[in-house]
């Protein structure tokens, strides 16, 4: 073998040593880069999804409030078997009452939550917001603008309610930090024609709220007892 075979099997072997240690490093070197990557990509991944389960839990939470503050009106149309007491053998409805409230405040409260059941009951489908504006002056504002939201609408069937007597007296289960109130609401009701086609009793639970010297409804329950 001559000189220059030899030269260039020497230069050859070299060259390819010297690629082989610039990969080496090239790899080293990018190894660690994509495994950081990676561990950035996921560390984004669980981020992401953490910020999700949090905005999730802030939307549950205030749907969950909304939810509550809706139950804030309860209606049930449907005809109930309620044991209530009748308010005219009722002796001293407000006997409770007299041991944790004034008789002014008791006479005031009972005068607004009649007030508010006679006006808000007697619906007239010609003017379907009107009953709610009637008794707006015996509710909370808070109150008033919810029901103003939910204004009902007339049917064929119940078109107009004509109220013939209303009854209030204490509930079974009064509370000593605020009054609730039962107003019992016996009512005709009108189809779209004018004729009248039964009559309705239904029962208000009312919880009162005081503002300064008088009180307000600042929510209810309504049951329908019979028809």
């Amino acid at each position: 073998m001559d000189e220059k075979t030899k030269n260039i099997i020497v230069y050859s072997v070299m060259a390819i040593i010297i690629t082989l240690f610039l990969v080496s490093i090239f790899v080293g070197k990018t190894m660690p880069k994509d495994a950081s990557n990676d561990v950035s990509t996921e560390n984004g991944a669980l981020e992401q999804n953490n910020q999700t389960v949090r905005e999730y839990n802030e939307l549950t939470e205030e749907a969950s409030g909304t939810a509550i503050e809706s139950n804030i009106i309860q209606e049930n149309h449907e005809q109930q078997e309620i044991d209530t007491p009748d308010p005219d053998t009722l002796k001293e409805p407000e006997s409770f009452y007299r041991k944790h409230f004034s008789g002014e405040q008791i006479k005031e409260s009972r005068k607004v939550a009649k007030q508010f059941a006679t006006n808000y009951y007697a619906f007239n489908g010609d003017k379907p917001i009107q009953h709610i504006k009637n008794a707006h002056a015996y509710m909370t504002d808070k109150m008033y603008q919810k029901l103003v939201e939910k204004t009902p609408r007339p049917t064929a069937a119940i078109y107009k309610k004509q109220i013939v007597s209303a009854k209030v007296y204490e509930p079974y289960e009064p509370s000593e930090e605020y009054f609730v109130w039962k107003a019992r609401v016996t009512g005709d009701i009108y189809n779209s024609k004018g004729k009248k086609t039964r009559q309705e009793v239904v029962n208000y639970t009312l919880k009162m709220k005081q503002i300064e010297e008088t009180f307000r409804v600042r929510n209810y329950k309504l049951n329908v007892l019979h028809h």
